[in-house]
């Protein structure tokens, strides 16, 4: 077990350094003047030539690559040439409401997506579960921000059931910050007034984020639950007595689950990178509308840093579920004990 989590690690980090060096290839290759950008619209060559001297842009790539790296280890992205600061700190503003946003977006894709993959196998060949299968594609087919604008404009809009865009509305005092996530901090204040009102904000921008990955997570534990639903086990459970929901929850659902923990790690990392579909039409102020902005101003290290933050997270999802699913799984961790040693 050791072993094959020392393994995974060194995976891990090789994996980073690999990261680090797309990021720094995509900078490169991106059309852009950093340096212009910095000094702004109808700056003199003389201050193009002594920003370029500032961020290091006149230095060997070899070099600046170190650099980078080494101010990566330090937990340094470099600074923002359109805001002109530290992009960690940017960062910092912008990750942890996208992060609420996904966890509350994964939230949703469980309790909805297992449960309808469960019914959906049980009653295979039904109406239910055409019904289940069509939605679930179509959850699947339809492109984030395309069901956003569709929310926005229906549910908010027109039904004004859910607020138009934004994280709060300008009226909500946040109070003091703990620990940096917005709804985190009103949760532990007991701030429910705020709570509420954030909760209000981040329903229709997770539902947009969440419904892709929703009608994946069907699929998936519809197959997997047909499957176990077909062994033996399953056979002598029925005989026994047992009611149908103990067999599909406590025999089948327990097995058929573990092939579906892939994808749901997978889904962390997709779903960060997916915010920037969703977050832009409903202004919601997190990495997703930070990366957009960056774009739109050419700052190449701040969208750098973007791709960093989410091909990491991406990573150490993998990472994490690797080792969740070999826990679980006593066939997989056989098979994977037996490879590393």
């Amino acid at each position: 077990m050791v072993a094959f989590i020392t393994k995974r690690i060194g995976t891990v980090v090789l994996s980073l350094f690999v990261l680090t060096i797309v990021a720094f290839v995509l900078a490169e290759v991106i059309p852009g003047d950093p340096a212009r950008t910095y000094v702004g619209p109808g700056a003199t060559a003389a201050a193009i030539k002594a920003a370029e001297i500032h961020l290091g842009l006149n230095r060997p790539l070899v070099v600046q690559y170190w650099t980078y790296l080494v101010d990566l280890l330090h937990a340094n992205f470099g600074i923002s040439v359109f805001t002109h600061r530290p992009i960690t700190q940017d960062l910092g503003s912008a990750l942890p409401p996208s992060l609420e946003l996904v966890v509350i977006a994964m939230v949703l894709n469980i309790i909805v997506g297992i449960p309808l993959g469960v019914i959906s196998a049980a009653r295979a060949g039904g109406r239910l579960d055409a019904v289940t299968r069509v939605g679930a594609m179509a959850g699947a087919g339809i492109p984030p921000f395309f069901l956003a604008v569709m929310l926005q404009y229906l549910i908010a809009f027109r039904l004004n059931w859910f607020p138009l865009s934004g994280e709060f509305s300008t009226t909500v005092n946040l109070g003091h910050a703990i620990t940096g996530f917005p709804l985190l901090d009103a949760l532990l204040e007991g701030n429910w007034s705020v709570l509420g009102d954030g909760l209000d904000h981040i329903v229709l921008p997770a539902i947009a984020l969440a419904a892709g990955f929703t009608g994946v997570i069907v699929r998936t534990v519809r197959s997997s639950m047909i499957g176990a639903l077909g062994e033996e086990y399953i056979v002598l459970a029925y005989a026994k007595g047992l009611t149908e929901r103990t067999v599909l929850v406590r025999h089948a659902l327990r097995n058929a689950l573990l092939p579906s923990l892939t994808i749901l790690g997978m889904q962390v990392g997709w779903m960060l990178g997916s915010t920037i579909l969703v977050e832009s039409v409903f202004s919601y102020p997190g990495i997703g509308t930070y990366a957009v902005n960056a774009l739109f101003n050419s700052d190449l290290w701040a969208i750098v840093g973007i791709v960093l933050v989410i091909g990491a997270a991406f990573i150490v999802s993998n990472f994490i579920t690797d080792i969740v699913q070999m826990i679980a799984d006593p066939a997989v961790r056989a098979d994977r004990l037996g490879r590393s040693s």
